[in-house]
């Protein structure tokens, strides 16, 4: 298939899947499957996306495995990541978020994400639970990255997408023909 052509390359996770959601393909499961197909090195993180107690959080990243993975965050060369919308909701995160934290982000105006970052409507980052409690990268490691390759589609996505570019998270967009549209006018 077209996995078998694949240059070498490491495959790093750079979050975990939100508690309780049903997920077809599990991230880590990604990562070793990518890997495989390229004969890179697959850095996946056994866990999910937050606790609510930071010091467990704090443990985790400590943890030899997953500190191993965390160490590649500041060496990626490129990422690529989804965008999520939460108005209206399409995005696995906003769906995971625990009430007391949506609301909060909520009346911080998130209208998307990109990986565990949230963003407003012009594309600031809006203040996360996620910093202390989260497993995943951080908007600053995000920022770093020289191609973030964003895949999105859906015109119930284009507004967060939108915000996205407007911020300047992404180098390169994917996504469909009416979405480019929408963006355009």
């Amino acid at each position: 298939g077209a996995l078998a052509d694949l240059p070498r390359v490491d495959v790093v996770q750079v979050a975990c899947a939100p508690a309780g959601l049903e997920i077809a393909q599990n991230p880590v499961e990604l990562v070793h499957t990518f890997a495989k197909a390229s004969g890179g090195a697959a850095f996946p993180v056994y866990g999910q996306m937050w606790a609510e107690d930071p010091a467990l959080i704090e443990r985790l990243r400590a943890e030899p495995g997953i500190a191993r993975t965390i160490a590649e965050w500041d060496r990626l060369d490129a990422l690529v990541v989804g965008i999520g919308s939460w108005e209206p909701v399409e995005s696995c995160l906003a769906q995971g978020f625990p009430a007391t934290w949506r609301n909060m982000v909520m009346a911080g105006g998130v209208i998307g994400d990109i990986c565990a970052t949230l963003i407003d409507a012009e594309g600031r980052e809006v203040a996360s639970p996620l910093r202390g409690h989260g497993l995943c990268i951080h908007a600053e490691q995000l920022r770093s990255i020289r191609n973030v390759i964003g895949v999105a589609g859906g015109q119930e996505k284009a507004a967060a997408i939108r915000s996205a570019l407007l911020g300047r998270w992404l180098h390169t967009l994917i996504t469909d023909a009416g979405v480019a549209r929408k963006l355009l006018e």
